[in-house]
């Protein structure tokens, strides 16, 4: 007997010990997942580069070309037109060609900003836009069976989470460098430094192997056959639940992106580039957020996080304009991007539990296009407002009414298993 009376504590059997650190092994992710979720992050970082892009650049427009606030609203709805007309082509791309798909992307994006760099009229850079667009709108369709492919199911939240971090380090990138280049040379070095940021990460992304490998069977997918997957696609309820979840999460984010820095440039006398740092409090939050959405998508429950994340979305949206200051507006900003991100991984972690895998890049287009077609009205109708006089609270509302739409749709969404192949 033991020193005191007391009995030695009895080991552990040893097949509990192995079956525990098998456990542990399998929640780690593995190189090649670090790798494939790293190399997607980058490029998901560029994308919301590219949506910071407009407010940099927005002085320079309406004071050296006369453009209006519709004007400018106009060139963010046509990125995002762009990126929602390219989403089914892709698609189809993406299933013969994988992640290679990516380099056609990077050239779109390398191209569309060379033509806003010379750009002198509003057809022109409407087009750059709409160049830019096209290449961004590859970036979700391609990656999402890339991911779905290489990364194991129970950490495909973990991976859309860090990916989703990478659209804040995006956002403060666009905000904190790109206004400095404009400082130093103009809105057309900042399409320069773009086209360079979009060539490094086009590289950058085409490294892992399971971004260059084809997809198995791929070359027998034919044109009706892909046709009749994308119209099984479009009329499923829980594809378009999730598309409406992502056009509240886009809309916020791109309406909050651009319109805020004027608004504090305008409504509280800050100079341009202070408005840029508030409003990159944004990214500072997104990248925290993601990762936080993730622990809460696998602790407390997919429904609760898409729900509570828009709830409170719509109420950060509001304040914005509401409360006085500019410290209060950064501490709203910083609340606004926060949830705005909570619930983006649980959105595109759930698309591979409601259709099969070989639908997973056709349904991850869907919800890109329901976002973008739902949310591409937003930037437009924001300026509009602005210019028929109604101000910003009436701009900012109209947003928050929106994402309350995504809210009440959480009731209809039926919450289920991967599905297998």
């Amino acid at each position: 007997m033991a020193c005191g009376g007391r009995r030695p504590l009895a080991a552990a059997p040893p097949t509990l010990l192995v079956s525990a650190a098998m456990r542990t092994r399998e929640n780690k992710a593995t190189r090649s997942e670090i790798g494939l979720t790293a190399a997607f992050t980058a490029y998901f970082a560029l994308t919301a580069l590219l949506v910071t892009f407009m407010p940099v650049v927005t002085p320079a427009l309406q004071d050296g070309f006369g453009l209006s606030a519709s004007q400018i609203g106009l060139l963010t709805s046509v990125y995002l037109l762009g990126y929602a007309l390219v989403e089914f082509p892709a698609g189809f791309a993406g299933l013969h060609w994988g992640g290679r798909v990516f380099a056609f992307s990077g050239a779109l994006l390398v191209l569309g900003s060379l033509v806003f760099a010379l750009g002198t009229s509003l057809p022109m850079f409407a087009a750059g836009r709409a160049i830019q667009g096209l290449g961004a709108g590859m970036v979700i369709v391609t990656g999402s069976p890339v991911l779905a492919r290489g990364i194991r199911p129970h950490r495909l939240t973990w991976s859309w989470g860090i990916a989703g971090a990478g659209w804040g380090v995006g956002t403060i990138a666009g905000l904190v460098i790109l206004p400095a280049v404009a400082d130093a040379g103009g809105f057309r070095a900042v399409c320069l430094a773009v086209a360079g940021f979009s060539l490094a990460c086009t590289i950058a992304v085409l490294v892992p192997k399971a971004v260059r490998a084809r997809p198995a069977h791929g070359e027998e997918i034919k044109v009706r056959s892909y046709a009749q997957d994308v119209r099984g696609v479009t009329t499923h309820r829980e594809v378009a639940l999730l598309g409406l979840f992502n056009a509240t999460n886009l809309a916020a984010t791109v309406v909050v992106i651009v319109w805020t820095p004027v608004f504090l440039t305008e409504m509280r006398g800050a100079s341009v580039a202070i408005g840029a740092l508030v409003t990159a409090g944004l990214g500072l939050s997104q990248i925290a957020a993601n990762p936080a959405g993730a622990w809460a998508d696998a602790h407390l429950g997919r429904r609760r996080v898409i729900y509570w994340s828009q709830i409170l979305l719509a109420a950060s949206t509001l304040a914005i304009p509401l409360v006085p200051g500019i410290a209060p507006v950064l501490i709203v900003v910083l609340l606004n991007g926060f949830f705005d991100m909570t619930y983006f991984p649980s959105i595109f972690a759930a698309v591979p539990t409601v259709v099969k895998l070989r639908l997973v890049g056709i349904a991850a287009a869907w919800v890109s296009i329901v976002g973008m077609l739902s949310s591409v009205v937003f930037p437009w109708l924001f300026g509009a407002l602005l210019d028929a006089g109604l101000g910003y609270v009436a701009g900012y509302g109209a947003l928050a009414a929106f994402i309350l739409v995504g809210a009440a749709g959480v009731r209809f969404f039926t919450w289920s298993k991967p599905k297998p192949d």
